[in-house]
């Protein structure tokens, strides 16, 4: 799910530390982060004069700086059988005893793929993966 219509190529820094770490290596994808790394040592606050007035160390050994566009497009890269709807948000979440539905601020109420998978096999309807989302305004 993405609020802009398309990937966003722009963005801060995003810390890939602690957990975050063995989720990302377990996704055989930490080479690449450490690869597209920013290599950001610290920073400095100067006054008028362009003075150096104060310095802090970022650097953390267990931890890799990737700026947030790099990370979304590798992520994305990574996924190509996931579909990202573009233009939309999760306005809210409700789970009962069937699944979770979610409502989208664009798109209408969809039951999670749980319940709608067991619905269409009790109809001996194709996988669910052969189906897309339509979507309704509203």
């Amino acid at each position: 799910m993405e609020r802009t219509p398309a990937l966003r190529a722009g963005g801060t820094g995003v810390d890939v530390r602690d957990d975050a770490v063995a989720v990302v290596e377990r996704m055989g994808l930490m080479a690449r982060v450490r690869e597209l790394a920013a290599d950001v040592h610290g920073m400095k606050f100067v006054d008028a004069a362009d003075r150096a007035v104060a310095r802090l160390g970022t650097r953390d050994p267990g931890a890799v700086e990737i700026m947030r566009g790099d990370l979304v497009a590798l992520l994305h890269e990574a996924t190509p059988d996931v579909e990202v709807l573009f233009g939309d948000a999760i306005r809210a979440l409700e789970q009962d005893g069937d699944g979770v539905a979610v409502a989208f601020t664009r798109l209408a109420l969809l039951k999670a793929a749980g319940v709608v998978e067991r619905r269409l096999q009790a109809r001996n309807a194709r996988p669910l993966r052969d189906y897309r989302l339509s979507t309704t305004t509203g």
